[in-house]
């Protein structure tokens, strides 16, 4: 409507000026004759008042430039409003152009939420995939059945160690009788050498007694008192010493002085001899008090390690009960069992944690989708309500 004003002002702007195009050279040629009696030197003030009267009088003239005043200002009052209303509508186009922008970035960030959305859903979608897999696993079962296992192992590897054990008491048990038989033998020699050194004992006593006697007889002999008797004595005269007839005469001085010496010397030998022979008795003796004693502690030795050998026997026959080791399931056939056991539960285990680790990573990525989806559709969003209030706003400029 203003701009159908604003033509129309315009046409008759147009009329007006064509009315005043036509007045113009009247208007021009009654101008000039006034500006001919003004630049006349001798005008009377009465020519002029008369001649201005004149000019003045055409009211015909005076309604023409009065209508064309008002157009003038009709127009100029519509070129206002017509400023406004261009300033209302480049308001408009630019709000058409926001409009249409954020319709672009709607679209983006639409585009971009459905994006985000696909990807939580994935990552949702794996999240319960990795927790089925890792529900297919009782974590604590299976360290309690790998527990058990490690449990069942030591055992079995106590078990070696008792074989060990008991196969080393054997050999010790071994060692111990050799020397318990050796030192029985070494016993029985020196008793029996003992018993030989007694039963010649009392021929070297007497032969150390008839030695000491006959040293005794001819020291007695050889004495001054006994030399003074003999060279008295007669064959058949009675001994002034033993007062026995004297059948024989005693032998002559030097022999018995020679006989004295040697049997000095013999009895001598003889308390030597026998000297050493109560020396080894008593040696002997003590060696084989010793040994006795020896033999004794070896004794109570090879019975603690007998002892000993025979509960390490029993712990592994027992042991053994317990795994159901016979000929037909023997120990290595146990062990081997119990370790392969262990290698299948620590795989079981490590497949367990593996899940579980999978379950922390598709959750952690999960909740990242998860944020990265709701910072989209607030993005969103806020494109929604931006478009929304620039219509409105458009609508009331309208």
């Amino acid at each position: 409507q203003a701009m159908h004003s604003l033509r129309t002002a315009r046409s008759e702007r147009n009329d007006a000026d064509a009315a005043l195009n036509n007045l113009l050279p009247e208007f021009t040629r009654a101008l000039g004759s006034l500006n001919d009696l003004i630049n006349q030197k001798d005008i009377t003030e009465a020519d002029f008042d008369k001649a201005s009267a004149e000019f003045k009088a055409d009211e015909w003239r005076d309604a023409a430039f009065s209508r064309y005043e008002e157009v003038i200002t009709t127009l100029n009052s519509l070129i206002d409003s017509k400023s406004d209303i261009s300033s209302d509508w480049r308001e408009r186009r630019e709000l058409q152009r926001h409009i249409a922008g954020l319709a672009e970035e709607f679209k983006a960030a639409a585009e971009d939420f459905d994006t985000k959305d696909s990807l939580y859903k994935k990552a949702s979608g794996t999240l319960a995939e990795a927790e089925t897999l890792s529900a297919r696993y009782d974590f604590n079962a299976l360290m309690t059945e790998q527990n058990a296992i490690q449990t069942r192992i030591g055992e079995i590897n106590a078990l070696a160690a008792l074989k060990e054990t008991h196969a080393s008491g054997l050999r010790t048990l071994r060692k111990e009788k050799e020397s318990l038989s050796e030192a029985r033998l070494e016993l029985k020699t020196k008793e029996e050498a003992l018993i030989g050194l007694k039963e010649k004992l009392p021929a070297a006593e007497q032969k150390y007694e008839e030695a000491r006697l006959l040293f005794e007889t001819l020291r007695f002999t050889a004495s001054t008192a006994i030399a003074s008797a003999r060279s008295s004595l007669k064959k058949g005269c009675q001994c002034p010493v033993c007062l026995q007839t004297v059948n024989a005469l005693p032998p002559a001085e030097e022999v018995i002085k020679r006989q004295y010496l040697k049997a000095q010397s013999d009895a001598e030998v003889a308390r030597v001899s026998l000297d050493n022979e109560r020396t080894k008795i008593s040696s002997l003796e003590a060696q084989i008090t010793e040994l006795r004693k020896t033999i004794a502690d070896d004794e109570k030795r090879v019975s603690d390690t007998q002892h000993s050998v025979d509960e390490t026997f029993a712990s592994i026959i027992a042991k053994e009960r317990e795994f159901g080791i016979s000929e037909s399931l023997t120990f290595e056939s146990v062990k081997e069992k119990a370790e392969s056991d262990l290698l299948k539960i620590s795989g079981r285990i490590a497949e367990a944690i593996a899940a579980r680790n999978a379950v922390d990573a598709a959750r952690k990525a999960r909740d990242n989708a998860q944020k990265e989806r709701e910072k989209s559709e607030n993005a969103r969003n806020l494109c929604d309500k931006n478009i929304t209030e620039h219509k409105s706003k458009f609508d009331t400029v309208s």
